[in-house]
């Protein structure tokens, strides 16, 4: 591969992540931080069961750029090592599984 076309992987990597990050802070701090830090915790997820849902959207959206930059940073991994390719494009799935079933557990206790 060429040098601009691993330039412009590193620019869409930086912008997944960025965004990533982004989501992930607001998702923490402006929906479920009001809903998580109260004493009746389960009364406020039922009231609140939009910011719920947003969240766990939110959450699915991130994971999805984790997969991205899996595969998006394959071809560079692989340049150096297969193993580390197919390793690194592995975990970014198993996150993204791991996120399922977070994202199932609080849905669930809709």
């Amino acid at each position: 591969m060429e040098k601009k076309s691993y330039q412009r992987i590193a620019r869409i990597v930086g912008v997944l992540f960025l965004s990533a990050l982004i989501l992930g802070m607001y998702n923490n701090l402006a929906l479920l931080a009001p809903i998580s830090n109260s004493s009746d915790f389960l009364t406020k997820m039922g009231t609140n069961s939009n910011a719920v849902i947003q969240s766990v959207l939110l959450s699915l959206v991130t994971g999805i750029f984790s997969v991205f930059v899996g595969i998006l940073l394959y071809q560079p991994f692989k340049k150096h090592s297969q193993i580390l390719a197919m390793a690194y494009f592995a975990f970014c799935v198993i996150k993204f599984g791991f996120g399922l079933v977070d994202n199932a557990a609080v849905f669930a206790l809709l």
